[in-house]
């Protein structure tokens, strides 16, 4: 049967969906729910009809048919806020709105010739197909305009200028997560990460047998896979609560033998690596504690012996992340000199020496050498949903990708032309007393929940428009504002009500800012020279934040009006105000609330995760996660003592408490994909 739905051809029979001379290949039960949706269009789907006629009532998650649509909406280019396809129906399912008729006439067969074979799914290209074109004539307009535009280069330090795009699809076909993924030099395997019960694991599968086994040990997260040069062989990261080690397996006959550990990591931290098998040495960062900046390093397997390399100084996150070209052993390192800003480097090991590359108006978390060494592919700024290649020389960027969903973890593939990444996309909606309010959240990223102190708004930070913007909500009418953040490329990490509910004080990657929320402007920007953590506001005035140098937390408190800043007593690490109290945490991490000393039976997660603090006071109430648990709260006031609040808190979640009111974070979908390019 076949089916035209608006300006795409779908054929269930032989599960294709084209539209303007492209066809795609879908996955069998992608085509199922498509087939099943074109039959029952306008209606109201539940997703027990789902199950019955596309599963056959076999028993799934919730997340195989998120996964389905999700692919779904990808391939007809349904993923704008507005739906043009498929609609949700709250607490129904789905309904199919498009104009949909079956085709009756005699179609272009599908041949080899107009197939790409090479498509084990869906081709993700938004950019290259005109959504609902109304007649050829257009079309060929707009043909014309994207030759026109891609014939010139834009000098620029971001994404102007246009290269003919490459196409892009997934490698696999496999329906979980997967992530930080390498190719073996003759492209016949991939290793990659993924989620499992037993933590993270590396699995290594055929692209085209689709049969994937596991090679890591389990009981512990595994990352950052790397081929040896022949193939043989697999370098990765192993972590396991305080413990860091490098492990190498052997691949032999397919088989892959019990792990070897080749080095002890140093640190609390995720580390990046890299393999030269033929001098039997490893290039990596590490740093001594989570929050101390990460160096390079380079360790002899045959003499077993490390050396710090040559290296820029290290200040705030350091040198943190390095690749070695495996052609030409020329290697790659990232460096944030200054927060939110980083600059590019190349180290010559035989030497001992270093010359910086190319510096950075925002931060780069994930970087390759392009396959000439003379520029570097890259994420786009953050929220990244593009590829650039950035030349050296020229001080240009080129767009190579541009995608729908973010990107990050770039890799490149030893053909020449070719790189990999990873595609992912989530989605967290703003709980308040573990109930969704569809009126401000989202289908996308809507996160760092803060209830103002007297309970009549609600601020968070929403990727809705692109990128992280400041939104407040009325929870009184749902009514929505937003806030302009000064630039869009910020990593927002914590969001504090004053205490005259007026203004919003955050932490980013750049800086602190401060928010007018009546003016819906910025009030003030603190850029200190290092990455700052605990933010919190100490009075209705006064700021305070925390650096970490020379191995200790120093606190820092700022003046809005006269916006000075001085540091605090070296004896406390971090600060938190509120309109009838202040806490203080000293060195050794012990807490005093207004003067006297917490109880120790108050055990707390650490105060810092993701440089924000994992602890709020609400008048003269110290709201904590547990040590024990990380999905419970801990309440300890004077009078009452220490008390349970059962939450969904979730990993490095964020959470806010006024009066009877806790607002949390939910996972409600995410999914990602090994993507490479094809030239």
């Amino acid at each position: 049967m076949r089916w035209k739905i608006d300006c795409f051809d779908f054929n269930e029979d032989n599960k294709t969906l084209s539209n303007n001379n492209r066809t795609l290949l879908l996955e069998p039960k992608t085509a199922a729910v498509l087939a099943y949706f074109c039959r029952n269009p306008q209606q109201d789907i539940s997703r027990d009809m789902l199950l019955e006629s596309v599963w056959s009532g076999q028993i799934v998650t919730d997340g195989a048919i998120n996964r389905v649509i999700l692919k779904l909406r990808k391939a007809l280019h349904d993923e704008a806020k507005i739906k043009a396809y498929i609609t949700t129906v709250p607490k129904i399912g789905y309904r199919f709105i498009a104009q949909v008729r079956p085709i009756t006439n005699t179609q272009v067969p599908v041949t080899s010739e107009n197939v790409m074979e090479d498509l084990p799914v869906v081709q993700v290209e938004p950019s290259s197909m005109p959504h609902k074109p109304r007649n050829f004539i257009w079309l060929i307009v707009l043909l014309l305009v994207a030759f026109l535009v891609g014939i010139f280069q834009y000098q620029t330090s971001d994404s102007e200028a246009l290269l003919a795009k490459p196409n892009i699809f997934p490698i696999t076909r496999l329906a979980e997560k997967q992530f930080d993924a390498d190719l073996s030099h003759n492209a016949k395997l991939l290793a990659y990460s993924t989620f499992t019960d037993d933590g993270v694991v590396i699995y290594v599968v055929d692209p085209v047998k689709q049969n994937p086994y596991r090679i890591s040990m389990l009981g512990g997260d595994a990352f950052n896979a790397h081929w040896s040069k022949d193939d043989n062989e697999i370098i990765y990261l192993f972590r396991q609560g305080a413990l860091c080690q490098f492990h190498r397996v052997a691949l032999t006959g397919g088989v892959a033998q019990r792990p070897e550990v080749l080095y002890q990591c140093s640190g609390d931290t995720f580390t990046t690596l890299t393999y030269d098998q033929t001098q039997q040495k490893l290039y990596f960062v590490e740093r001594e504690t989570p929050f101390s900046p990460y160096y390079a390093y380079e360790l002899d397997l045959e003499k077993n012996s490390k050396r710090r390399l040559s290296q820029p100084i290290a200040l705030g996150k350091g040198n943190h992340l390095l690749q070695r070209h495996e052609k030409s052993g020329k290697i790659l390192l990232l460096s944030d000199q200054k927060p939110g800003k980083t600059t590019a480097y190349t180290l010559d090991v035989e030497n001992n020496t270093f010359k910086p590359l190319l510096a950075f108006d925002y931060a780069i978390t994930s970087a390759v050498w392009n396959h000439q060494t003379d520029g570097l592919v890259h994420p786009t700024r953050h929220p990244s949903y593009g590829l650039l290649m950035s030349y050296f020389d020229q001080r240009k960027a080129e767009q190579l990708v541009v995608d729908s969903n973010r990107i990050r973890e770039v890799g490149i593939i030893d053909n020449g032309k070719d790189y990999l990444f990873t595609s992912y996309m989530s989605n967290r909606d703003i709980e308040i007393n573990d109930k969704i309010n569809l009126n401000y959240n989202s289908s996308v990223m809507d996160y760092l929940p803060q209830l103002s102190r007297d309970n009549s708004q609600l601020a968070f930070i929403s990727k809705r428009t692109g990128y992280s913007k400041v939104w407040i909500a009325n929870l009184a009418d749902n009514s929505l504002r937003s806030i302009e953040p000064p630039d869009k490329g910020r990593t927002f990490y914590s969001l504090q009500w004053s205490f005259d509910n007026r203004y919003l004080l955050a932490n980013t990657d750049s800086g602190i800012i401060v928010f007018d929320s009546q003016l819906l402007n910025v009030l003030t920007l603190i850029s200190p020279d290092f990455p700052t953590y605990a933010v919190g506001w100490l009075a209705s005035d006064e700021i305070g934040y925390s650096l970490y140098q020379d191995k200790r937390w120093q606190l820092h408190k700022q003046g809005l009006k006269d916006q000075k800043s001085q540091r605090h007593d070296q004896r406390w690490a971090f600060a938190l105000g509120s309109p009838k109290g202040q806490m203080l945490i000293d060195q050794n991490m012990a807490l005093y609330l207004n003067g006297g000393l917490v109880s120790d039976d108050l055990q707390c997660t650490y105060p810092i995760a993701r440089r924000a603090l994992t602890m709020q006071l609400d008048d003269e109430n110290i709201y904590c996660v547990s040590a024990k648990d990380s999905k419970t709260l801990l309440k300890y006031s004077k009078k009452l003592g220490i008390s349970t609040i059962n939450t969904r808190l979730t990993p490095l979640n964020r959470f806010s408490v006024t009066d009877e009111k806790i607002a949390t974070t939910k996972l409600a979908s995410s999914y990602s994909d090994i993507i490479r390019t094809n030239f």
